[in-house]
């Protein structure tokens, strides 16, 4: 095996994590368009 052939399956090694949840786990919710909210950038002075 080459060098580049390694470096790619120690990269598709860390993708194949599966993680599955189950009705009833906590999980972290993300809501993106609250963090792009008003800056205030451009508020009167």
């Amino acid at each position: 095996m080459d060098k580049q052939q390694k470096q790619k399956d120690r990269y598709d090694e860390k993708l194949k994590k599966i993680v599955s949840y189950q009705i009833g786990n906590l999980v972290l919710y993300y809501k993106a368009i609250l963090d792009k909210q008003w800056s205030g950038k451009l508020d009167s002075k």
